[in-house]
């Protein structure tokens, strides 16, 4: 059993109703479940639980957080996320020992990138023990109808997000009419003489295809293959303010957290991205190294240089 299953585990046993014990038990205890509740699922949890919709997310916050891996603050924080499909998506923090503090991914990121690589494209809601940082209300912000996120804190009166970030800046004022978890698809193509495409490398270069860089072009996923074959991969998000934007490793490892991956389990590990104004390379092997700096395996770990169609070759920084 994994320290995540050990804490679910432990948040079940405060249930005190046994119908709810047994609904939320059964939902957690299947081998799919990756933080994502469907919306029959969660309109069966606020059935049981007597509360709406709103009340259920905000009773779901002991769950989401033992997600969190917190080495550094030890300070635990669970996000519940409402998709504009009535699904709910569990968010969580992830901070790295060994590494600056600005690679930590904060618990609406992770709700973020979880309710992205499912499709959303937008969240309706967003459930919290206490109101976001301004780091994380710049990153909301970015995204499609941003400033229309209800914020639904414990405690107080729900607020819109553009409540809590008034006079905020966001891609308009770079002239960017992008927002962030809207489809996209970057016409992106790899360079044949550098070998055969495998699986990882397929669906690495299919992911940052989607990923979002309305500011440097730097288009770019990260791909991760396990010892059985399964492969999860996490895409770039940048962010109009530049610093609150989440590179692609620590979105493929908010992937891997969400399906109770351990990192020993990982056999081989794919960065792929385009020529553009800045370098996902050197980011992504210094947290590559501290992140998987005390796992006993050894990890196979490539990069491919991709080409944007949508940019002349006379115009890309290599």
């Amino acid at each position: 059993m994994t320290n995540i299953q050990e804490d679910i585990l432990a948040e079940l046993t405060k249930v005190i109703s046994n119908e709810e014990r047994q609904v939320l038990g059964s939902i957690f205890a299947s081998a799919k479940f990756a933080g994502v509740i469907s919306p029959s699922q969660a309109a069966l949890i606020a059935r049981v639980k007597g509360l709406n919709l709103e009340e259920t997310m905000i009773s779901l916050l002991p769950f989401a957080k033992c997600y969190a891996d917190p080495p550094i603050s030890e300070y635990r924080v669970g996000v519940v996320g409402l998709g504009k499909s009535g699904a709910l998506y569990f968010g969580f923090n992830m901070e790295f020992q060994g590494e600056e503090l600005n690679a930590t991914v904060h618990g609406e990121q992770a709700a973020i990138i979880n309710a992205w690589n499912h499709g959303e494209e937008n969240l309706e809601a967003l459930a919290l023990n206490a109101a976001p940082c301004g780091h994380c209300r710049q990153f909301l912000y970015e995204t499609n109808k941003g400033g229309e996120i209800k914020m639904l804190v414990t405690g107080e009166p729900s607020r819109r997000l553009d409540d809590l970030l008034p006079a905020a800046f966001g891609p308009e004022d770079l002239g960017v009419a992008a927002a962030l978890m809207v489809p996209q698809k970057h016409k992106l193509s790899r360079n044949k003489s550098n070998g055969s495409l495998n699986n990882l490398m397929e669906q690495t270069i299919e992911t940052a295809k989607e990923s979002y860089a309305p500011y440097s072009k730097g288009y770019a996923a990260v791909g991760a293959r396990t010892k059985t074959g399964e492969i999860y991969t996490g895409r770039y998000a940048e962010n109009a303010a530049f610093n609150p934007s989440l590179a692609p490793l620590t979105a493929t490892l908010v992937s891997l957290r969400l399906n109770d991956v351990p990192l020993k389990e990982i056999q081989e590990i794919l960065l792929v991205e385009t020529p553009s104004l800045i370098k996902h390379q050197r980011q992504f092997e210094q947290l590559l190294t501290s992140v998987f700096k005390n796992v006993q395996t050894k990890i196979n770990v490539g990069f491919e240089t991709l080409q944007d169609k949508e940019i002349p070759i006379d115009q890309m920084a290599l």
